[in-house]
Order: structure tokens, then C-alpha cells, then sequence
């Protein structure tokens, strides 16, 4: 902090006094200058050009000359009626001195007070420029006073016109100076720091901000908005907003107190997205503050956004209205998930292989209040430990041999603010179980090799198709991690318990119109079936049996088509034959074509009297597969 004190040579010993004293508290440099009215004046315009100096202090004449032709802060000397008497009373005057007191712009109230009090005469006199202080010390010289007493500057011209002169200045106005100029300086500073942080917030918004007074001239805009509103800056500063935008419409916000919240304005062939607010100061508006968007601009903004997620993986596409079905069970299921969905608490999804047990966390991440938030889905199962760790919890720069130079962010970093799906959770590590469990209390996670902690907020939901109870009772899986992701527990109902919901499936799956005549035939087949790969299996035996039914040409006739159906879904077991399982022989269990003997052929279809559709469902197989063992042994 540099300042200059323009000032007589008189005080220079007590301005250094005061200096040196001063420092203990306040810290900065002074470089006085021995110079008045127009020299000092010239010099401290030098100083600005250099920017060099931080603030100046000078007597009351050459600094109010100063304030109107320099933008650096000016201090001037106070002096107070204690001031003069104390140099009178230094002075020795007695009672037949005359003293002539000269002051800048204003009067001593004291004046008459101390006349009093020491018995002497005094006169004072009032300038206001540097011309009439000429012409003062010409009359005082002239009317013959004993002494002058004023400031360093009166006191000059004194000595010039061979007057005696005292100095009116005391230690505590330079000491009052130094402190108001210090003041001054870093208050300064912080104002600069303020217009500066707020010239960078204005330059580097992608929005538009324009800010009017409380008549509705234009004070501040930024380029942003002159790129939306094609603004021209010398045009709109100080116009009314009216003049330069009037598709804003923002004179009505100046006498209303409520802000207006994305109005989408149309301004010339654009669709403006405008957000206004009023400046209210002490209960009055004092003006208003509007945001500008273009709405195609934010559209492509949002569908860039769209593809950086969808290359990363870091959102949910799936919501409630995408899960097909309007059976009970799968109304209720859907219901109780959106139950769900309201919380943070932790999810457990139970459900066979192809149940959608990912559909489901996913639409409860986009009915969450988390939907804007990252979703990160990871199958437990299919990484082994070491990578499965890194990928959960990251890793530091070197913590292992081939890690990535300068780390990696974890999933679990990667999900904060939103929700990770840990699928197949019944197969993590009893080692990762143990990290996890950390996770979900301390809300908080290390990375590999680091010693520094993260927090993290996420909503985790994990899966299984496995009973997660019986893996605790093996000591597979941590009863105290159970209990933890075992809050909220969501069972999803298998397809052959919502075999009215396979037209609705079937419908979804675009069959060509070629399969039409045969629609009916599919769907009673397929209620029969076990379905143990549920909706997808199904979805794969579909695809099958469109590719081998496009190798037929032309119609086929229904015996045909069920052949071929038959053939499709040979090895998927019947629900009947499931439930029957239990009674029959144990060389029929399995069901496959390698382990049924002839033996076991034809003893079933003794005991259904040759009954061939009977004998299939007996054995879990399709009447096509029956039908090739039997052509085998001859039968």
C-alpha cells in the first residue's frame, strides 16, 4: 500500500513521528512531496498514470482541487477548534496580540469560546480558492496582526509576506489522515475486487443478464445477452429497456414485487426463455434484474448433455411406464415401488433371471427426487475382486501396477447425488462386503492407495435371483450387510404368474404380420410353459422363431406352425410337469434328452394308455421332441 502526502516541509518530522508509530497496526509506504495546488496537482496525475499510489493526503485547498480531476482517494487534514487553541496557547500570546486565523471554506464554532478564554482578539478569515487566499494575506499584512495562525499552506504565504505564523496541525489530524486514508485504500480494494468478480460473473454466464434502475434505464448488461437481443453497448447503456427490448415486456416488473420464472418471450424469429426479479431496497423496487435464454440454444444444450451421459452410462432410460403389464401382481409390485421411490432408503430386489429387476431400478431412480442425478448399474458377478474394487472405489495415481496415470474416480464417486445398482449383490466378496457395509453407514468412501476420505450421497439398490437369506446362514454373505440393503425389499413376480400380461409382452415385441394368424396359438402355448429365463427367454424364443418361421415361404398350416413351436421351446419345461416333478421317477427328473431311456419312453406312455400330448407333459418336453425319440426306437 503506497501513499503520498503533498505537503509543507513544516511537518515532515511529525509526519514520520506519527509514520513510525502507525506501523505497529497498520502497514504501508509514504512518500511526501513538498509541492501545493496546481504542482501537487500536476504530480499526483502523474502518479495515477503510473498507477502508483493507492491514495493521497494534502490540506483541505489542494485536496478538494484534487477530487474533482484524479480518481485516486484524497484525505484531507481535519483540524478541530482544540487544534487552534493548543497552538495558541503555544503561541504565548497576551492580551493586546491581534491575531488573524485563516481557515478553509468553513468557520471555527469555537472561535468566540477561546477568544474568551485566553483575552485576545481574533479575526478569522474564509477562502475558498487559492486566489482569495492571496488576496487575505495581502489585507492581514496591511491591517497590521500581531500573527497568522492557519495550515502549512497559510503559513508559507505568511512567511513570504514577513508575518509571524503558527501552524495550526496536530499529531492526531495526521495520525486521523493516516488511518482514514488506510481505510479508504482497502475498503477500495474490495469494491474493485467485488466489480471485478462481478465483471467475470456477467462476461462468463451462458445465460444473458441485463439490470435496469427503478425508471427502467439500462445500467448493466453482459455479452451474453447482446448476443441474444443483438444489442449494440453504446446504444442500451442508460436507454430505457423498453426502447432497446421491448419483447421482454419488463416495464410491468418494476411496480410488482413477485419475480416471473421462465416466460418464454418471442423476440423477432427467437424464442426467448426470460426470468425476472426486482431489486427491492428497503421495501421499495429499485429495479429489476432479467435472465435471457434462447430456447433453441438450451435445447441443443440439453441434448449434448443427453450424449455425454448416454456415452458414459450414467442415466437411467427405464421408467414406470415402460414395465408392460396390468396383472395384479404386477400392478401391485409397480405400486409398491413407487412407494419406494419417495425414500433413500436402501432396496433389495428379489426376482428370477429376466424379470427386470434393472427396469425396475432404474424407474425408481427416475421417480426419485435423485431422477436428475447420475444412475450407475454394475453386475457384482461379472468382475473379479481386484477390478471389481477399482471400479467401485477408484483408485490413486500409482496404487497399483497398470493404474491409470492420475487415478480414477470410483462408481461410487461417479454416483454421488444419485443412485448405483449393485446387481447380483449375492456374489460380491466377503472382503467388499465388508468396504460396502462402510459405505452405507458412513456414507463415505477411500480410494485404492489414498489416505484421504470422500463423502458421498447416493441411494444404493442392489438385486439378486438367489435366496440372500440362505447365503447368510452359509457365511457367504455378512448378516450385518443384509440388514442394511434388506430396508426395503421388492419382489417381482416371475411370468408364469402373470400369464395374462404375454399378449400385452408379445404386442410390445413388433411381430410381423406374417405371425398374426398364428397369434392365438403362441399365447396358449406359452401359458403352459415354466418360463424359468421369464421375460427374457421369452423375448429370445420369439426372435428364434421368427428367423426359422422367414425360412418357410409363404402360409403354413397350423399342425406345421405348432411344430415348429414345439421345436422352439422344446427344452423349456411345462408348467404341469413342474408341479408333478415330485412323482415321477427319478430318471425322468432332468428332462433331457440324455438321460430318458427307452425304458422310461415307453412306461410313460403305458401309464397314459399311448396317449402321446399326455406322455409329453408327463416327461417336461414338447410333443416334437416325443415324437423324434419315438421315431428312434421305431414306435
Amino acid at each position: 500500500m503506497n501513499i503520498v502526502i503533498f505537503n509543507s516541509h513544516r511537518l515532515n518530522n511529525e509526519i514520520k513521528k506519527v509514520y513510525n508509530e502507525i506501523q505497529t497496526y497498520c502497514y504501508f509506504d509514504i512518500q511526501i512531496i513538498e509541492e501545493m495546488f496546481d504542482k501537487a496537482l500536476l504530480i499526483a496525475k502523474k502518479l495515477e498514470l503510473q498507477d502508483s499510489v493507492d491514495a493521497i493526503i494534502t490540506g483541505g485547498a489542494t485536496g478538494e482541487m484534487m477530487r474533482d480531476k484524479i480518481n485516486i482517494p484524497v484525505v484531507s487534514f481535519s483540524v478541530t477548534g482544540f487544534d487552534l487553541l493548543k497552538t495558541l496557547m503555544n503561541a504565548k500570546t497576551d492580551s493586546t496580540d491581534t491575531v488573524a486565523v485563516v481557515n478553509f471554506k468553513k468557520s471555527y464554532q469555537e472561535l468566540r469560546y477561546i477568544e474568551e478564554l485566553l483575552k485576545i482578539r481574533l479575526d478569522e478569515y474564509v477562502y475558498n480558492d487559492q486566489h482569495e487566499l492571496l488576496n487575505i494575506i495581502n489585507k492581514i499584512r496591511k491591517k497590521g496582526y500581531d500573527f497568522v495562525v492557519g495550515t502549512t499552506i497559510i503559513c508559507d504565504l505568511a512567511t513570504e509576506h514577513g508575518i509571524r505564523n503558527y501552524v495550526v496541525y496536530s499529531r492526531e489530524a495526521i495520525m486521523n489522515a493516516m488511518k482514514t486514508a488506510c481505510e479508504l485504500v482497502i475498503t477500495r480494494r474490495q469494491e474493485l475486487e467485488k466489480i471485478e468478480r462481478l465483471k467475470a460473473i456477467l462476461n462468463f454466464a451462458y445465460c444473458g443478464i441485463i439490470a435496469t434502475d427503478e425508471k427502467g434505464l439500462i445500467k448493466m448488461f453482459n455479452p451474453a445477452v447482446q448476443k441474444i437481443l443483438r444489442m449494440e453497448p453504446a446504444f442500451a447503456l442508460e436507454k430505457h429497456i423498453d426502447q432497446v427490448a421491448p419483447g421482454l415486456q419488463l416495464t410491468r416488473a418494476l411496480h410488482s414485487e413477485s419475480p416471473q420464472i421462465d416466460q418464454i418471450k418471442k423476440i423477432g424469429n427467437l424464442n426467448i426463455l426470460v426470468t425476472h426479479v426486482p431489486i427491492i431496497v428497503k421495501g421499495n423496487v429499485k429495479g429489476i434484474v432479467a435472465t435471457c435464454q434462447d430456447v433453441n440454444t438450451l435445447q441443443q444444450t440439453e441434448a449434448r448433455v443427453r450424449q455425454k451421459l448416454h456415452k458414459k452410462g450414467l442415466y437411467a432410460k427405464n421408467k414406470f411406464t415402460d414395465i408392460i403389464g396390468k396383472c395384479i401382481r404386477i400392478q401391485e409390485t409397480v405400486a409398491r415401488a413407487k412407494s419406494y421411490a419417495v425414500s433413500d432408503s436402501t432396496i433389495l430386489i428379489y426376482g428370477e433371471t429376466g424379470t427386470g429387476k434393472e427396469l425396475f431400478a432404474q424407474s425408481i431412480h427416475n421417480y426419485s427426487r435423485r431422477s436428475n442425478q447420475p444412475f450407475i448399474a454394475i453386475n457384482c458377478a461379472a468382475l473379479p475382486e481386484s477390478l471389481l474394487e477399482s471400479e467401485l472405489f477408484g483408485y490413486e495415481d500409482g496404487a497399483f501396477t497398470g493404474a491409470r496415470r492420475g487415478g480414477k474416480a470410483g462408481l461410487f464417486e461417479l454416483a454421488h447425488l444419485g443412485t448405483i445398482f449393485l446387481d447380483e449383490i449375492s456374489e460380491i466378496p466377503l472382503k467388499m462386503q465388508a468396504r460396502l457395509l462402510r459405505v452405507l453407514q458412513e456414507k463415505e468412501i477411500m480410494r485404492i492407495g489414498s489416505d484421504k476420505v470422500i463423502n458421498v450421497n447416493i441411494r444404493i439398490i442392489s438385486a439378486t435371483n438367489r435366496n440372500l437369506w440362505h447365503r447368510v446362514q452359509e457365511g457367504l454373505f455378512r448378516e450385518d450387510l443384509f440388514y442394511r440393503l434388506n430396508v426395503l425389499k421388492l419382489d417381482l413376480p416371475p411370468l408364469r404368474e402373470r400369464i395374462d400380461d404375454i399378449p400385452l409382452l408379445l404386442n410390445n415385441l413388433n411381430l410381423p404380420k406374417a405371425l398374426d394368424p398364428y397369434v392365438s396359438l403362441i399365447i396358449s402355448k406359452f401359458n403352459n410353459l415354466y418360463w424359468p429365463g421369464n421375460i427374457r427367454q421369452m423375448e429370445n424364443i420369439i426372435e428364434r422363431l421368427m428367423v426359422i418361421f422367414q425360412g418357410f415361404k409363404g402360409m403354413v398350416s397350423k399342425v406345421e406352425f405348432m411344430q415348429i413351436l414345439d421345436e422352439v421351446t422344446e427344452n423349456i419345461p411345462l408348467v404341469d410337469a413342474m408341479k408333478t416333478r415330485t412323482s415321477i421317477p427319478t430318471s425322468l427328473n432332468a428332462c433331457s434328452e440324455r438321460k430318458v431311456t427307452d425304458e422310461s419312453i415307453l412306461k410313460v406312455l403305458r401309464d397314459v394308455n399311448g396317449n402321446k400330448v399326455a406322455a409329453a407333459k408327463k416327461l417336461g418336453v414338447s410333443r416334437m421332441t416325443l415324437w423324434r425319440w419315438l421315431k428312434k426306437i421305431n414306435i
